[in-house]
Order: C-alpha cells, then structure tokens, then sequence
C-alpha cells in the first residue's frame, strides 16, 4: 500500500488551495442539480444517452454529474470571458454537451476496441469539419447505441456552436483545437510504452488528449462573447489552460495502475521512464517507485501551483470558475491509490 493519496492531499492542503467541507459540498451538489435539469433535454432524446450508458457500464447518476459538471464549469468560465446573461445557458449547454462526449469518446476508445474502429469510421476530421460547418446531414445510425449517443452528442454540440457566433477566427482556433484533440486522442491509443521512448512528442500527444479539453469550454464563452474585454476574454482563456494542466496532472496519477497494465503512456510513467533506473514489474510497484522517487510529491506540488495561478484570476474576474474546479480535483484526490 502506498501513500499516494494522502501525499498529494497534505500538499494541496498545505498550500491552501482545498476547498471547506461544507462548500465543497454544496459546489457537487449545485452541478448535479444542473446536471439533473438538463438530461431530458440534453438532446431531445434522453432515451438515447440512457441506451448509450447502459451498454458502456455507465450509471445514469454519472451521467447526470458529466453533464451537470460540463455546464457549471462553462457557467464560471463564460463569466470570466464576461459573456452575457442571456447568452449563457446557450454556451453552458454546449459545454455539457462537450464534457459528456469526451467522457463517453475515452471511454469507448480505452475500453471497447471493437467499438472504437467503428466510431474512428464515423467520426473523422472531416467529420468534424463539416459539421461545424453545417454543410452536412444528420448521420445515418450505426446500430450501437453507444456509438450513435455519441455521434448525435457531437453532431448537436457542432450545431450549437455554429449558433453561439460566426466570428471566423473563433470558428477557427475551435476546429483547430478540435483536430488536435482527435489527431491526440488517436495517437495515445496507439502509442505503447513497448514500443516508443518518454520523447517530447509523446508528451505534447498526452498534453493535447488530457490538458486540451477543458479549455474548449472557454473557447464556447469566446464564440459567445467575441467583443468583450480582451483582458477578461484572456482570463477565460488563461484559466482554461491551466485547469487542463491541473486535470492532467491528478487524473494520471489517479490511473497510474491502469495505464501501466494497459501499456500506455502517461505523465508519472513518462517522468518514471525519463529518470532510468530500474523497471518496475508490476501496477504496484511502479505506484510505489513514482512514490519512492518523488514523481508524486512534484505532481503534487505543479498541481498546488496550478489551484494557486486559478486563484489569482479569480481574485480580479470572479470565483464561479476556480470553486468548481476546485471541487472537481476534489472528487479526484478520492480516485487516487490510498
């Protein structure tokens, strides 16, 4: 048994940056309640997601916190970005919709090969592409109800997005951040630990897969908000970057286990390998030399100063945003190995 978990809480703990109980508790609950609002809606169809949950293990409680999770974040960045009042629910819902389908794209990908060649054939860049632009049909249905939740999910959230504004260079940087996260996300599955070296490729592929999505979600408050402030247009965007570097952070030392059976890269794996020394043999043991080495406590301490740098934007635009991060890493410290 390591003492992973508690390490890196002593850190955040230690650096002031843990949210009380109390408040803690009330920022979960605030997004399961935006969470619970939106399923029927969602996509006009909640039987469709229900179908799609069931088939991939999902429990429609996870399904409800996703989406609740996906608006309260947008909610606190569009109001860094000084989006307007009635702009809002548009992009927060565009934002639960994006939160959602990265989940459920992971998901497939990491745990359901078979089904992941089929979305590959369904969604491609091209996909992406004309979509976004509104230059193609509604897909025909593929027969699996998970790959068919998850091609509606993306074909509406593209369409909202085409709703949310048409300033050109915003459409731009969104469908440029989108193939990034596509061409990433294929990348790490085929990427193997066996068969690669810890090279600044693999790191910036791990990057754009883990620390990219979230700033999506202040990508839809710019679409919303393309004349406002440009410094508080810049604090969406800030905070964005660095609450992906924070969930890339704690999200891999959560599956540190995971990824090393599985054979793929991730950050304490790829700090492990840059190290030398010894290879470890087995889940727990690579756990304990991430430990033993100091990977852990250095995580730990790049994601305190990351909590620390959100703070300071919030200190001048607003806390909506930093407290539901905040309560996300939260719920992560409770994944990591105990």
């Amino acid at each position: 048994m390591t003492e992973l978990r508690s390490l890196v809480t002593e850190v955040l703990d230690d650096a002031g940056v843990l949210l009380p109980p109390h408040r803690e508790q009330r920022v979960r609950e605030d997004a399961f309640f935006a969470g619970r609002r939106l399923l029927p809606k969602a996509l006009g169809d909640p039987d469709l997601l229900r179908e799609a949950a069931v088939s991939l293990g999902l429990a429609e409680p996870a399904l409800v916190r996703i989406l609740g999770l996906g608006w309260q974040q947008t909610d606190g960045l569009a109001l860094l970005a000084g989006t307007s009042a009635s702009m809002r629910p548009q992009v927060c819902h565009a934002g639960a919709l994006f939160n959602l389908g990265i989940v459920l794209f992971d998901l497939i990908v990491d745990r359901f090969a078979d089904r992941a060649k089929l979305l590959n054939r369904n969604v491609t860049p091209l996909f992406l592409v004309e979509h976004l632009r509104g230059t193609k049909p509604a897909p025909q249905g593929s027969g699996d109800a998970a790959i068919d939740a998850l091609t509606a999910l993306i074909t509406e959230f593209l369409a909202r997005c085409r709703q949310l504004g048409s300033n050109r260079r915003e459409h731009s940087a969104l469908a440029d951040q989108l193939h990034a996260m596509y061409i990433a996300e294929c990348e790490s599955s085929a990427t193997r630990r066996d068969c690669s070296r810890p090279t600044i490729a693999v790191w910036r592929s791990l990057r754009r897969k883990s620390a990219v999505p979230i700033t999506m979600l202040a990508r839809l408050a710019l679409l919303a908000s393309p004349n406002g402030e440009r410094e508080r247009r810049a604090a969406a965007i800030a905070s964005g970057r660095l609450a992906g570097q924070a969930i890339w952070i704690v999200d891999d030392l959560a599956d540190i286990r995971e990824d090393w059976a599985a054979g793929g890269w991730s950050r304490p794996l790829w700090w492990l390998a840059r190290t030398g020394g010894s290879t470890p043999g087995s889940p727990q043991k690579v756990l304990r030399h991430v430990v033993d080495n100091g990977i852990a406590d250095a995580e730990a301490r790049r994601l305190a100063l990351r909590l620390l740098q959100l703070r300071r934007i919030a200190d001048d635009y607003g806390s909506a945003f930093v407290q539901s991060f905040q309560a996300t890493v939260q719920a992560w410290l409770e994944e990591l190995p105990g």
